[in-house]
């Protein structure tokens, strides 16, 4: 009997040792939560590892708001001096929405349809109320369609100011497509945003046979994306289709000068490239299989600012047998060229344009309608289409090219003068003294 207490007690002492010594390794990040939440306060980053568990404060699924803590805890430097205490903030090395709860949900959303064709997932900023209604009034309105069915969720985080706070609560009455996490919008906290959307799917949208993801500047030619991208890979899997960034050709950026990009030297150290290839998130394409995998990873995927490159590099590197398919041939950053293509009388070639400026949402997509082929237009509601808008397209096309090249002409090609030779001239000049 005493025997078996030694060697429980003796047990107990490895575990609490084995703990503070994983405990000792770890590095985490600090947030600053209500009182000064608008930069995330760095003591040291965490080496991009994989661990088998939690920490245990992210084992706590009792949904615990990360702005309702209100506990104290000490950094110490690696010299062991202790740092001023700074009060209200979470420690945690992981992204905040694996457990955190919604400040909206909107669960429904995907129940409604059965056959789901595209979940589209949009990245906003709060203040974007603008560019969210002109997606829902184009390419991603629900009752547009017929032989193809799409449901849209904006991704959101929370805002400082209680009138645009107060905005959002109103939209989402009335659209109800909103989904919005408990942490500060901001650039350094789109990697929350983006697992938070990964999550979102996991709980409510596993059914929907392709996932898009966009930011709210992009309008998607949805038509070609069905007859191009959604037949070809409808029947594949573990599959990303994006703007693909090769494994080690992405420089890592440490430079002071670029601030905004810079990454810590603690993090990815030894590395001078992103040992991964990822996407430029402004529009990526995804498997659905592959969305719970992501989600889970990031459980145990140190946090990572650079939302591309945790999102679609880091989580995807976790899960075996993915392939990336590059897109960016058939995707255009340039508002100008986007809006040229799609106004002229050809078939634009482009999946994906930028469009961020008011009313471009509409022009691009008043000119993808006027130009559809038969069975493009076997996936629209005509007369849904024909009561919302009350315009004739062929005309509307026409007023849209000329409004576009009357704002951006094109330049026409300019001649080059052939360049005499030094030859040339030193013998026309002889000559010329000859007859004198």
């Amino acid at each position: 009997m005493r025997c078996r207490k030694v060697a429980t007690f003796t047990l107990l002492l490895t575990i609490l040792g084995f703990y503070f010594m994983l405990s000792s390794k770890y590095k985490y990040v600090y947030y600053h939560t209500k009182e000064n939440h608008d930069k995330p306060i760095i003591t040291s980053l965490p080496s991009l590892r994989v661990t088998n568990e939690l920490p245990s404060s992210l084992n706590n699924k009792s949904n615990t708001s990360i702005f309702n803590i209100t506990t104290t805890t000490t950094m110490k430097t690696t010299k062991q001096k202790q740092e001023p205490k700074r009060s209200i903030h979470r420690k945690t090395a992981y992204p905040l929405t694996i457990d955190s709860p919604y400040l909206i949900n909107n669960p429904d959303i995907c129940k409604e349809e059965k056959d789901l064709t595209f979940i589209v997932i949009v990245h906003t900023a709060p203040d974007h109320t603008d560019r969210r209604l002109s997606i829902r009034q184009t390419w991603a309105n629900k009752h547009f369609f017929r032989n193809m069915s799409l449901r849209i969720v904006f991704l959101l985080g929370r805002s400082d100011n209680p009138q645009i706070e107060f905005r959002i609560k109103n939209e989402n009455l009335i659209y109800g497509d909103l989904v919005q996490g408990d942490f500060k919008d901001s650039y350094r906290n789109l990697t929350h945003k983006g697992v938070l959307g990964f999550r979102w799917i996991t709980e409510n949208c596993q059914h929907a046979k392709m996932v898009i993801k966009v930011d709210d500047d992009v309008f998607v030619n949805i038509f070609k994306v069905y007859k191009e991208v959604y037949l070809k890979y409808k029947n594949l899997s573990h599959y990303i289709l994006c703007h693909v960034r090769k494994k080690n050709t992405s420089p890592i950026i440490r430079s002071k000068d670029h601030l905004k990009w810079k990454v810590n030297d603690d993090e990815f150290r030894g590395f001078t490239h992103y040992p991964t290839p990822y996407c430029n998130g402004y529009a990526v394409f995804i498997a659905p299989d592959l969305i719970r995998g992501m989600y889970q990873a990031s459980f145990t995927t140190p946090f990572f600012w650079i939302d591309d490159v945790y999102l679609y590099g880091l989580l995807p590197s976790k899960i075996a047998n993915v392939t990336y398919h590059s897109l960016v041939g058939s995707f255009n950053l340039n508002e100008i060229t986007t809006l040229k293509c799609f106004s002229d009388s050809k078939i634009c070639k482009y999946l994906v344009g930028n469009s961020w400026r008011s009313g471009n949402m509409v022009k691009l997509w008043l000119s993808t309608l006027a130009k559809l082929d038969k069975n493009s237009q076997s996936l629209i509601d005509h007369q849904v289409i024909s009561d919302t808008m009350h315009i004739n397209l062929t005309q509307a096309l026409h007023e849209i090219n000329k409004e576009v090249y009357k704002l951006y002409p094109t330049k026409p090609p300019q001649k080059k003068t052939p360049k005499k030779s030094v030859v040339t001239n030193k013998k026309a000049a002889k000559e010329s003294k000859q007859k004198v």
